[in-house]
């Protein structure tokens, strides 16, 4: 039974993951949230894998600008399983 804990959201994703991008993809999505390649109007949350020794990127240089709010991996990951 699909969840509806992110219905109305979109998310965005940069960085090095723990998982494979399109299984982190597939769990917003069986959540009822959408995936969006970039930072955009309409884009509610960056979520950041590692970004290891680069320090930030430029997808959450452009979150900081627009106000998006930036989450760990693990706070998505973390509420898809507990749905």
């Amino acid at each position: 039974m699909a969840s509806n804990k992110f219905r109305g959201l979109t998310f965005a994703i940069t960085g090095t993951l723990s998982r494979r991008r399109d299984d982190i993809v597939q769990m917003i999505c069986d959540a009822g949230g959408r995936f969006a390649p970039r930072v955009s109007n309409g884009v509610n949350y960056l979520v950041v894998g590692d970004t290891g020794r680069f320090g930030t990127t430029t997808k959450m240089c452009e979150a900081h600008k627009r106000g998006t709010r930036i989450i760990a991996e693990g706070e998505v990951t973390g509420h898809a399983h507990r749905l």
